[in-house]
């Protein structure tokens, strides 16, 4: 699971550690992608293409209402 999330921003950072603290309880894997860096984004989305039942996790930020 790729977790889209702002690291200049403690909401991305406090809602990724969140998730992260959860993620071994329900089977899941987790690696961060930072919206700030569009190469990163497309890396990371590549990246998680490749596995089968990946997935997207967006977190709140100002960054995020603009990365589309």
């Amino acid at each position: 699971m790729g977790v889209l999330r702002d690291a200049n921003v403690a909401h991305g950072i406090g809602q990724f550690a969140v998730i992260q603290s959860v993620a071994p309880s329900q089977g899941v894997d987790v690696t961060p992608i930072n919206l700030g860096d569009a190469n990163e984004i497309e890396r990371g989305v590549a990246a998680l293409a490749k596995f089968a039942n990946g997935g997207l996790i967006l977190t709140a930020s100002p960054t995020s209402s603009t990365a589309s």
